[in-house]
């Protein structure tokens, strides 16, 4: 047998295509569709998620919040603990409701770690509790050495586990005068200086290492908060277009309800892990040299904004719009590298978290290569979209508190993420649009099977297919794996046994007529007609 004779021709674009193959691979067009004079190419529907802009949102506001919260960078230095004590124990006050500022980060000589609802409070966490209080206190002049703008002490934080210890030890140093610089001097008064942390030395210790119980329950806790708001913007954006299209779709409001919560739901537990992901990442090796190359790279791409007199103004504003107040020079560049640094890492751990699905989808041969290379194109796109948005809306609202970052980045990345979808579906087709193609097939030869020529008949058939759900994207899905082997024919087939029992349904509607019935009616007009077949003849 010549190879030939097993395959044939594109009747739209010449393309070669092999035996069992209807769908075009270079043009898409179904041949036998075409042959009909049925052209389906142009009917495109996008695939993507909303719910992966509002993760890429959520991932540049995480972000901002790690940048201005957290002090990782310093999570790998011989005081790791502190700094990590630190951000836990002004973490828990805000789930407390509390006005928290870490002002530790200005390095002022002496000065308080954090703010807290007016009270300034320095953290210290020894290993044990008399090294605690005693690094309070100068070790020339053994003076008490914090004091707040009033020349009041600072409240010292010392760990949960040291706390009375810690106590007993800042009573002797009180006796000894050692406090009468700041106004102290009864011994009493330890307990309104010393603060029990909420924390230990050790599980401060583990806070700042990876892979320990503590670390991951203080990331989940800071993760939990941007998941919770993120929920909260999905569901609102969800809810919104699923109302707005939802007759469209034939979908009541407690179902357009339900499907928006789902949609939010999966966005938080994404935000959630993928939080806890690059948080564990960075406290590795690894993170940190992945932190330093983010580093080089945005310091780079300021620094070449910077030289103009335009680009000094859009990163100043910037700068303004993370920090909440005005900032200049080498302070707004510092401030825009870190953000962009740390961004760039929460917006790449969180679009590979996003396209893990994709992935696992094209290792197991669900959909094609060609697919899989535009999702993740696309969902480069949203990603990069999102950043420039929220950086623009941040900018142009820096004098009103930066409220136009999320606007920004919701518009931003719809903006990328359609118009890569628009270049991309003229690249490659979505193996969703191909599938529904064959299912458009198998439609026609049941209606050709079964005799479908009303359009009432036609009309019931579409609308019971589309009440029981029939075609669904995982049963497109399962056709795509059927016929992985370029076999259209088999994909063809799965459609049209999945839809054969509506087609009987349809048929059955239709009116019986019983002959029995008319039996004697027949015989009459039967002896009548062969009466004027005889008269005729004659």
């Amino acid at each position: 047998m010549n190879i030939n004779e097993n395959i044939h021709y594109c009747p739209s674009c010449g393309a070669t295509m092999k035996e069992k193959q209807l769908l075009c691979p270079k043009c898409g067009v179904c041949c036998d569709l075409f042959d009909m004079g049925i052209d389906c190419s142009d009917n495109k529907k996008s695939s993507s998620e909303d719910s992966r802009t509002t993760a890429q949102v959520a991932a540049h506001l995480d972000g901002n919040q790690i940048e201005k919260n957290i002090q990782w960078t310093k999570y790998r230095t011989r005081q790791s603990h502190g700094f990590a004590a630190e951000d836990a124990n002004a973490y828990n006050e805000r789930l407390r409701g509390k006005n928290v500022e870490q002002i530790g980060r200005s390095n002022i000589k002496n000065g308080a770690d954090r703010i807290t609802d007016g009270q300034y409070i320095q953290t210290k966490y020894y290993q044990s509790a008399k090294s605690s209080v005693a690094a309070a206190f100068d070790k020339n002049t053994g003076d008490y050495k914090y004091k707040d703008n009033n020349g009041n002490p600072q409240i010292l934080e010392v760990p949960n586990d040291q706390y009375e210890e810690a106590l007993n030890y800042l009573k002797e140093r009180i006796k000894n005068g050692d406090m009468k610089n700041v106004g102290i001097d009864n011994p009493a008064d330890a307990v309104k200086i010393i603060k029990k942390g909420d924390y230990t030395y050790k599980q401060a210790k583990n806070i700042a290492k990876a892979g320990t119980i503590d670390s991951l329950k203080f990331d989940i806790k800071t993760g939990t908060i941007i998941a919770l708001g993120s929920f909260g913007v999905s569901f609102t954006i969800n809810l919104g277009l699923t109302l707005l299209f939802r007759k469209k779709n034939g979908l009541s409001v407690s179902d357009a309800i339900k499907m928006s919560l789902l949609s939010a739901l999966k966005s938080g537990v994404i935000i959630l892990g993928s939080h806890v992901a690059y948080m564990q990442l960075l406290r590795t090796a690894i993170g940190r040299k992945i932190a330093a190359i983010a580093t080089i790279e945005s310091k780079r791409l300021v620094d070449a904004v910077w030289t103009t007199e335009t680009g000094r103004k859009v990163i100043t504003n910037i700068a303004k719009s993370i920090l909440n107040k005005s900032v200049t020079n080498e302070i707004a560049k510092d401030v825009v590298i870190k953000n962009l640094r740390t961004t760039a890492i929460t917006q790449t751990v969180m679009f590979v978290a996003t396209s893990i699905p994709d992935t696992v989808s094209v290792l197991r041969g669900r959909v094609s290569q060609g697919q899989y290379l535009k999702n993740m194109c696309v969902g480069g796109a949203l990603a990069v979209g999102v950043y420039l948005g929220q950086m623009a809306g941040g900018a142009i609202t820096s004098e009103s508190g930066g409220w136009g970052a999320i606007p920004g980045g919701l518009i931003g990345g719809y903006a990328l993420h359609k118009g890569a979808q628009l270049i991309g579906d003229e690249l490659c087709e979505d193996d969703t649009n191909k599938m529904l193609r064959l299912v458009l097939l198998a439609k026609l030869q049941l209606a050709n099977d079964f005799l479908i020529q009303s359009q009432d008949e036609f009309d019931y058939v579409d609308k019971n297919l589309s009440y029981y759900k029939v075609i669904d994207p995982e049963f497109l899905v399962g056709m795509y794996i059927e016929g992985r082997n370029n076999n259209d024919i088999k994909r063809v087939q799965l459609a049209y046994t999945r839809m054969e029992y509506y087609f009987n349904k349809a048929i059955r509607k239709r009116r019986v007529i019983t002959l029995e019935k008319l039996k004697d009616k027949i015989d009459s007009s039967l002896k009548e007609l062969v009466s004027d077949i005889n008269n005729i003849a004659i």
